[in-house]
């Protein structure tokens, strides 16, 4: 009499008999077990999860950063622009909108503010020694004679300037329409100091050299030119 099979048993032992028929593979010589397969699609669940943990900086991030690229020239030397050689960082064109050196020198006049000193750009602006602030932007006093200007101050209709013409100090006049220079200076101003005015009179102090080394003295401006006030400052 065959035995009869009991149909709730056989879903219990087919994993038993799948692993022995493994075992009976493995053990014939030669054979190889199959390749594994691709693996099976990761769940809804799990790519969330991966999702939230990297987000989160716990994983790392499986895409790879683009490798750096070589910066490329500066717009202004690929045109051919010079270089400011004071500055190996900013291109003479493209210049900090303040001045290149120290002001000494500022001045309320009318709706403007004037600046004095020893610069001779601002920005890519052409300013020697003498340039006019609006509010905005800064721009060139027109037909400044003088480099570099030392002290500013009212004078009749405009200002007078103190500065320095060529190689010597020089005093200058603007009347509201244009430039004048006043009396020269004495020929022994080596180096201006300082000025001030009082209605129409200027005083000026300034350096002088001699066989006894450098002198201050001050001298006042009236009808005659320049007139010296008292001796010299000795400066030693």
């Amino acid at each position: 009499m065959r035995p009869s099979l009991d149909p709730l048993a056989l879903p219990a032992a087919r994993p038993a008999l799948a692993a022995l028929l493994l075992v009976c593979l493995l053990a014939i010589p030669g054979s190889a077990a199959p390749p594994p397969g691709p693996s099976p699609e990761r769940t809804i669940v799990e790519r969330a999860e991966s999702a939230w943990r990297l987000a989160r900086g716990l994983d790392p991030s499986p895409i790879q950063p683009p490798s750096p690229r070589r910066a490329s020239a500066p717009v202004a030397r690929t045109l051919g622009a010079s270089v400011d050689t004071n500055d190996v960082h900013w291109q003479a064109r493209y210049g900090l909108p303040v001045p290149d050196r120290w002001i000494r020198s500022l001045l309320p006049y009318g709706n403007l503010l004037v600046a004095g000193g020893a610069f001779e750009r601002i920005g890519n602006l052409e300013a020697h020694g003498i340039a006019t602030w609006n509010g905005r932007a800064w721009s060139e006093f027109p037909g400044f004679p003088g480099s570099d200007v030392s002290e500013l101050a009212p004078y009749a209709a405009g200002f007078v300037a103190l500065g320095v013409a060529i190689d010597r100090p020089a005093v200058w006049q603007w009347d509201g329409a244009a430039w004048h220079t006043l009396a020269d200076l004495p020929l022994e101003a080596s180096q201006a100091i300082d000025m001030a005015v009082l209605d129409d009179r200027i005083a000026v102090s300034f350096y002088a050299y001699d066989s006894g080394g450098w002198r201050s003295r001050v001298v006042l401006n009236g009808p005659g030119g320049w007139t010296q006030l008292g001796g010299d400052f000795d400066d030693a």
